[in-house]
């Protein structure tokens, strides 16, 4: 049915209204999966998040990329291990909170992983030290000090020695054995005891917390125990073996014996600082890699289904990218039609990471996506973009309607530091003239500002926080609001109003505006009384008393709302109507 003159405005203004409240995540997560148009909006400063829909193939996919600036200065690339522990799980969302107390973070689930133990498959290495080794089959990505990221697939290799003994090489290092052969080491990382199991000997050794790569880790043997799930002390570790490896390792590390571990990677990868696991590599050199031919099940590359991925382009901005699978609304991708999206986004290397019911994209808490299990899953790690700078969540209202009934009429203002900051915030008027200005001291946290409106005049205004760090770091970031009052007066008459009998309802408004007027009963709409373009001054519309199939409206409480939609936002005035039995 071809749209009215008044429906085609209505729906522009509408249009823009949303635009401009989605300038912040709860607004990006009622916009629904199967929405035709494409989103953008900035997360942050600096980090845009874009979700597209489109056909890909014959089939629908709706994708996900947060495009973010290189890493340094107030920007950091960083993996997260969900709750500190490799045997343990978490949601990407929460894991984004977790690192609030570093900036605000948007982050991609990371490696495959043990869904017995919650244990990542592959590399998880943070500041040089090594946390998990890497699949030497698989690729991982790592970061450099630079903010570089490389992808390549990287071994390890670990060795300990006990006293003047010769030196081992060391079977397993915070792994779960497969094979009776070898010495395990675990760190801390681990969990809180090792792993359990028959014929088993251990020694505790201490203050061996951590490995470092390339590094001699010392330590002496405080303990020595017959079985397995020892407890692995802070500040210590465990090595532990059975069989003929255990009847070794205890002999030549008897108590107060001086251990030494040390595992190396192949390649070096000296200047990488962090790493994770995941595969196959998807672009290398700006071109796609359908076929990278890493040890990978075919059921795991080659149907569609959701995916994620991690990438950088030839300006070192950083892509993170997911896309919904598994639904109607969105059929996924195969490897190489990931690998074609990561080239088309200008990455010039990029990884896959795990995907299917894993596959999540979230930011500050908030999943972006729409992951295919229904609710988001619980992961090994993440990796995570975040922003050490001055952070400002949106508004508490996209619009502010200060007429006294009750709804809309106060904005509640915040923003949030991660370190001790001189922090000026500011208010900007439509005009842009500064209305409202404050200067201070914060140490770091988050800090709410309420602002009276009742001289707030109609328009766009600008939240604005600039803060210098301790240090010297500055920063600053803004939200918009809109300040409404369209709808100055609003009259019922008669009220309440006998049944089969009609009402006039009088208003004024203040600006030409979209206008429409509807009468609602718990919530429902009942009849839609008029809907049209009305200029400023008053007006009068009736409702007859019946709904929009024509039956006379039943006996009880309705609500008669006007709404209006110009340039200056949306703006809602209702009142109480009774409808009573006929005299």
């Amino acid at each position: 049915m071809p749209r009215s003159g008044s429906d085609t405005r209505s729906e522009v203004l509408r249009r823009t209204h949303v635009l401009l409240a989605l300038a912040e995540l709860v607004a990006i997560l009622v916009v629904a999966p199967a929405a035709a148009a494409d989103v953008s909006v900035r997360l942050m400063p600096g980090v845009r998040y874009t979700k597209d829909v489109r056909w890909s193939g014959g089939h629908r996919i709706v994708t996900h990329a947060v495009v973010a600036p290189p890493p340094g200065g107030l920007y950091s690339l960083r993996p997260v291990l969900s709750g500190g522990l490799l045997t343990g799980r978490a949601t990407v969302s929460s894991m984004t909170r977790s690192v609030r107390w570093r900036g605000t973070a948007v982050a991609v689930n990371g490696d495959f992983f043990n869904v017995l133990s919650g244990r990542p498959t592959g590399m998880y290495m943070r500041r040089r030290v090594l946390v998990s080794p890497p699949y030497p089959k698989r690729s991982s990505v790592g970061i450099t000090t630079a903010g570089l990221l490389t992808v390549a697939e990287v071994s390890s290799v670990g060795t300990w020695q006990a006293g003047s003994f010769p030196r081992h090489r060391l079977a397993y290092f915070n792994h779960v054995p497969l094979w009776r052969d070898g010495v395990s080491l675990y760190t801390r990382e681990w969990g809180l005891r090792t792993a359990t199991g028959r014929r088993q000997f251990a020694v505790v050794v201490t203050p061996l917390r951590r490995v470092r790569l390339a590094k001699n880790e010392l330590g002496v043997v405080v303990a020595v125990v017959r079985g397995g799930g020892v407890t692995i002390p802070r500040g210590g570790a465990v090595l532990q073996a059975r069989g003929e490896w255990g009847r070794r390792l205890v002999a030549e590390a008897p108590l107060g014996a001086t251990v030494t571990a040390r595992v190396d990677l192949r390649p070096a990868w000296d200047d990488v600082s962090d790493a994770v696991g995941g595969g196959p590599v998807l672009v290398r050199n700006g071109r796609a890699v359908t076929s990278a031919g890493e040890d990978f099940l075919r059921t795991q590359i080659e149907p569609r289904a959701p995916r994620s991925a991690i990438g950088q382009r030839a300006d070192g901005r950083i892509v993170l990218y997911a896309v919904d699978g598994r639904s109607r609304a969105s059929a996924g991708l195969t490897i190489a039609g990931l690998a074609h999206e990561m080239a088309r986004l200008g990455c010039v290397r990029a990884m896959a990471l795990d995907g299917g019911g894993s596959t999540t994209l979230a930011f500050d808490g908030h999943v972006l996506n729409r992951p295919s299990d229904g609710a988001e899953r619980a992961v090994s790690d993440a990796l995570a973009f975040v922003y050490s700078g001055v952070y400002v969540p949106r508004p508490s209202r996209a619009i502010v309607t200060p007429d006294g009934d009750g709804r809309g009429d106060d904005e509640h203002l915040a923003y949030r530091v991660v370190r001790p900051s001189t922090v000026t915030t500011s208010l900007v008027s439509p005009e842009g003239t500064v209305a409202w200005q404050v200067a201070t001291s914060r140490p770091r946290g988050t800090y709410a500002v309420e602002l009276p409106n009742a001289n707030l005049s109609d328009g766009r205004w600008r939240w604005s926080v600039a803060a210098v760090d301790s240090l010297g770091r500055r920063s600053a970031m803004s939200r918009r609001f809109f300040v409404n009052r369209t709808v100055a007066s609003m009259d019922l008459r008669p009220t309440p109003v006998p049944r089969g009998r009609s009402v006039a309802v009088r208003f004024t408004v203040e600006r030409p505006s979209d206008t429409r007027v509807t009468i609602r009963r718990h919530g429902r709409l009942v009849r839609v009384v008029a809907h049209r373009w009305l200029g400023a001054g008053s007006h009068v519309v009736r409702w007859t008393g019946r709904t929009q199939t024509g039956r006379l409206a039943r006996l009880g409480s309705y609500v008669v709302r006007v709404r209006t939609l110009n340039r200056y936002g949306s703006f809602a005035a209702a009142r109480g109507l009774q409808v009573v039995s006929a005299p």
